[in-house]
């Protein structure tokens, strides 16, 4: 047999030589096979992960727990990622009410959508503790106002037969039967039926109060005389800021549903310290959010569903009657807006009559913080520790562009589709952030088409011909919580982020601790 030497000079047989050959093959390939395996793990991790992301954030709710969903935003536009999170119920539960008509921000059930309304993913994106409702679920189009009472008048007036029939522009007899008086409930019906609730046995520390009215009182009044709705548009907008400062004033009753119960979470030296930093941002607030209309005459709906008026009215008419009536509504409730941030504090009402005026310290100087019985200092102990002196809830409102970025949107694919640019650059811009649809005018069902939808929903800026898509829906929360967040509720400093699509009206004006009225309530067990 023959024998061989190996490199030490030693002798090696042809066993052992092939031994030896069948061990470096074994350890070549699983030398060989390890980054392979890394690299197939590491593809399975991100994948994994890609198909996390793109799993709906109520799906991850649902499977992995509510708070698991504070990890992630809406993922519908790549400024999400690196939005801050907001948790406005950090430091005590905020919860939402809303009162308002349906808009174009919220998903019409009735063509069997059943995805959030901005409000509620507003309410998500913000992790408010709870979210109460009384907008009514209608089909739309529909007549429902902000004030029924306002309007009546108006159309009886619009009904009397016109004298001289030589002049037929007079005559709007047919707004009668085209847009007649509606039963559905309007902000009075609904900040009633709010108030006749119960008590809340567990009131939240802060409530944000939206109210989103206008959209169909535009699409009912752009059928009256320009001069007829300029005045309905200016009542209406004030009767809804008295039903505004109603809900104010029931929020100072601790038996009210409309209380909440700031000063229970909060240090119970904080009252006091408003005495030597009377313009400290901690301070109860009353914060309201309205949204500025959108245009109803850029939806699908406005052309295929509003009933042809006779000659010589004319549809187009009443488009450009409610371009002008969109932007008066909105200018009016700026201007009421600001009128009310303005609003002296009402009357004085105590929990506790035997504190007829303000106490004032040693000094002589009014003071917030414990009640003092004898008036010369502020309390430190024995039933004054019942009682605390604290200024009136601050009038805090933000006016915002909810859908603004719907006209970008449209003007965008528009002149893309033209292969035409402007000078801002519309047409041209290739920002990621820009959110983009593929079908900007067809909406994704048609009426009656709700059991035969469109396949690929998401490409559509319209769901239905009067709502718009769920993307399109998440956006205007996103955009409506960043500046919830940053104008209503952040300390300054607290977000570095820019908000766009907004403008809070009065907030140079807001009424601070340092004003002399104050009001006396039950301090709450809560509190410590």
């Amino acid at each position: 047999m023959a024998s061989y030497k190996s490199l030490d000079g030693s002798a090696s047989s042809p066993d052992t030589r092939a031994r030896l050959a069948n061990l470096y093959a074994v350890v070549k390939s699983r030398c060989l096979r390890v980054p392979r395996l890394a690299s197939q793990l590491l593809i399975a991790a991100a994948l994994l992960l890609t198909l996390v992301c793109l799993v709906p954030s109520q799906t991850k709710q649902s499977f992995l727990g509510a708070d698991f969903s504070n990890y992630w935003k809406w993922p519908y536009s790549s400024t999400a990622p690196s939005s801050p999170i907001y948790n406005i119920s950090s430091g005590g539960p905020v919860r939402m009410v809303v009162f308002g008509t349906p808009d174009v921000a919220s998903p019409s059930k009735s063509k069997g959508k059943s995805g959030p309304s901005w409000t509620e993913a507003l309410c998500a994106e913000l992790r408010c503790s709870s979210h109460e409702s009384f907008v009514p679920a209608l089909d739309l189009p529909t007549q429902v106002l902000t004030s029924n009472s306002l309007y009546k008048p108006t159309l009886q007036k619009l009904l009397v037969p016109v004298a001289d029939q030589t002049n037929l522009g007079v005559d709007y007899r047919h707004v009668g039967k085209q847009y007649p008086l509606a039963s559905t409930a309007d902000i009075a019906h609904q900040v009633s039926q709010f108030l006749k609730g119960p008590k809340q046995t567990d009131p939240p520390k802060e409530t944000i109060w939206v109210f989103s009215f206008g959209t169909w009182d535009i699409w009912t009044l752009a059928a009256l005389p320009r001069e007829v709705s300029q005045g309905l548009v200016r009542n209406m907008v004030e009767h809804l800021f008295s039903q505004i400062e109603l809900l104010y004033k029931a929020s100072l009753s601790v038996d009210s549903p409309a209380y909440s119960d700031f000063w229970a979470y909060t240090n119970a030296s904080l009252p006091e310290s408003l005495n030597s930093n009377p313009s400290a941002d901690t301070i109860e607030s009353f914060r309201i959010v309205i949204p500025e209309l959108f245009d109803l005459s850029l939806t699908p709906g406005w052309h295929t569903q509003r009933p042809t008026p006779p000659v010589p009215h004319s549809k187009a008419e009443h488009m450009v009657n409610a371009a002008f009536l969109v932007e008066h509504w909105n200018s009016e409730v700026s201007g009421r807006m600001d009128a009310w941030t303005r609003l002296a504090d009402p009357e004085p009402v105590h929990d506790d009559t035997a504190a007829p005026k303000r106490p004032t310290d040693a000094q002589g100087k009014p003071y917030f913080g414990f009640w003092s019985p004898t008036g010369k200092a502020p309390g430190k102990g024995g039933a004054s520790d019942n009682t605390l002196l604290v200024p009136y809830p601050r009038r805090a409102g933000l006016l915002t562009n909810t859908t603004s970025f719907v006209k970008e949107v449209i003007i965008e694919s528009q002149l893309r589709a033209s292969r035409l640019g402007d000078g801002l650059g519309r047409g041209k811009r290739e920002d990621k952030a820009l959110l983009r649809f593929d079908e900007v005018w067809t909406p994704c069902i048609w009426d009656g088409a709700a059991s035969n939808p469109c396949k690929h929903s998401d490409k559509h800026l319209f769901y239905s011909p009067f709502t718009l898509g769920e993307r399109a829906i998440r956006e205007a929360a996103r955009q409506t919580a960043e500046a919830v967040a940053m104008r209503l509720f952040a300390k300054e400093g607290e977000y570095d982020t820019a908000a766009s699509g907004w403008r809070v009206e009065g907030a140079a004006k807001m009424r601070r601790a340092g004003e002399k009225s104050f009001r006396v309530k039950a301090r709450s067990a809560r509190s410590s």
